[in-house]
Order: C-alpha cells, then structure tokens, then sequence
C-alpha cells in the first residue's frame, strides 16, 4: 500500500485477487483431479498466492519505503507493541 494508491492497493487488488481465487474452479474445466494433469490451476493458484503475500509484504514497516518524515517521527517517538511483565496484575 506504500508503494501506491491505498485505495487500489488495499482493497481493490486483494479483492479481485480473491474473487479469482474463488471463481477458479468455475473457469477451470480440466476433469482430471490429478495434480499432473493440473499444472494451469496449481500455477494459478500459487501466482494469487504468491502476489497476497507479496502485497502483505510490502505494507509492513520492515519492507523499508520511506514515508512522509512526519509520519517517520511519528513511529519512532510511538511506544511499541510489548508485553506486560509477568509480576504486573492489576487489582
């Protein structure tokens, strides 16, 4: 979602990336239910896969896009996600 439009990136694309992934079946007329005789589905199947993770990817913090510095300043000066301590127990 860094990388373009929010809009596009993080509804539309995952959307039609799983309207594919459920319509699959419906296009795909191969009678055989042998995975050798299935090598169109399977690949397609792992290229939508394969393009979800990717796209999951790319919106953590970690892929290293560089944003606005504004909101840089602001995820580092924010205090992260930590577990409480073990001897913490509220009353």
């Amino acid at each position: 979602m860094k990388l373009g439009d929010k809009t596009f990136f993080g509804v539309i694309f995952p959307t039609i990336l799983v309207v594919l992934l459920m319509f699959w079946p419906y296009l795909d007329y191969n009678p055989s239910r042998r995975y050798g005789d299935r090598k169109i589905a399977i690949g397609a199947m792992f290229l939508v896969i394969g393009a979800l993770v990717v796209s999951s990817f790319m919106g953590t913090p970690g892929f290293a896009v560089v944003t606005a510095p504004q909101i840089e300043v602001g995820f580092n000066f924010m205090p992260g996600e930590k577990a409480r301590p073990a001897s913490f127990d509220p009353v």
